[in-house]
């Protein structure tokens, strides 16, 4: 069964009543269908997975999108990074298909599923301003966050390999052969204010999310790790989010270059591999990042880097 702290803070508000300062996580809301009496039941997301960017979001929402007790929105939102006005804005939000449970007062008493969404520009980004936190805390102010992160000098190359396949397909007159240590002498330095570096300052970013929430509400898991034991850092998942366990090894299958994926589920593990980084790119991106990872491990002593 669920956790019996989760079924206790359920909590269902008709929708003529509802205002932001009564929602949190989990909460659900009951929300009239014509002139019959019956209602739609939206809950509000249980947790989110904030980030990052390239570092296996997708791959952990499709993870997450088996487990029989969770639902999950298929695309990224950009609720919190992009409202205006959360006050008014929220019921465009939470009212989403996505975020649809039950159909009946009857089947949601016995129903025991959390909704999520995943949104990288949630880690770094501010809106208008505020930060991101600040925002979803008005919300789900108990909700349970996930950042999943990968070596920032292997992000940072995915983000640009990633930028050019764009260009392909935006700009084709824009010249898509651009190498990476001629893209670093042009943009890259220590007062690089382009997004491709400034995300793999994981602290800086992580230390903004701690400011609204608790250490408890944050978990933060590696890519590498996901890569290498998929099973053992689903199991962490899991018990972070205090639901069932579900056994993944029977749908998963291992690829030739390592990756472990889930059958009959689409994945970027399929697609080929870039050619390798430079040493020289390496070592410039590496040394621009010790001091962040540096931070990092004191900001979070009780994890161990994988790079």
């Amino acid at each position: 069964m669920l956790s019996s702290d989760f079924h206790d803070k359920k909590k269902v508000i008709h929708f003529q009543q509802a205002t932001l300062d009564q929602l949190d996580a989990g909460t659900v809301i009951a929300y009239p269908k014509g002139k019959s009496g019956e209602y739609r039941y939206y809950a509000v997301p249980g947790f989110l997975i904030i980030g990052v960017a390239k570092g296996g979001t997708r791959e952990l929402l499709n993870w997450l999108g088996r487990h029989p007790n969770l639902q999950a929105m298929s695309k990224e939102v950009n609720f919190f990074d992009d409202v205006i006005n959360i006050e008014q804005e929220w019921q465009r939000y939470v009212l989403n298909p996505h975020f649809l449970v039950s159909k009946s007062r009857e089947h949601l008493e016995k129903l025991q599923k959390q909704t999520f969404e995943k949104t990288p520009a949630y880690f770094h980004k501010q809106n208008r301003g505020q930060p991101v936190p600040a925002i979803v805390k008005k919300m789900m102010p108990s909700g349970k966050f996930i950042a999943i992160l990968r070596n920032p000098a292997d992000r940072a190359y995915s983000a640009f390999q990633m930028g050019k396949r764009a260009l392909r397909i935006r700009a084709p007159s824009i010249d898509p052969s651009t190498d990476f240590d001629d893209y670093l002498d042009k943009n890259f330095g220590a007062d690089t204010d382009s997004t491709m570096f400034k995300v793999g300052k994981y602290a800086q970013h992580l230390n903004n999310w701690l400011k609204c929430f608790s250490r408890d509400q944050l978990l933060v898991v590696f890519s590498e790790d996901f890569k290498k034991k998929p099973f053992e850092l689903m199991a962490k998942v899991q018990s972070f989010l205090q639901i069932p366990f579900f056994d993944y090894a029977p749908l998963a299958k291992q690829l030739p270059n390592g990756f472990w994926v889930l059958q009959g589920q689409g994945s970027k593990a399929y697609h080929p591999a870039y050619e390798p980084m430079s040493d020289m790119a390496r070592s410039r991106l590496n040394e621009y990042y010790a001091p962040w990872n540096e931070q990092l491990r004191q900001l979070f002593p009780d994890i161990t880097l994988p790079w």
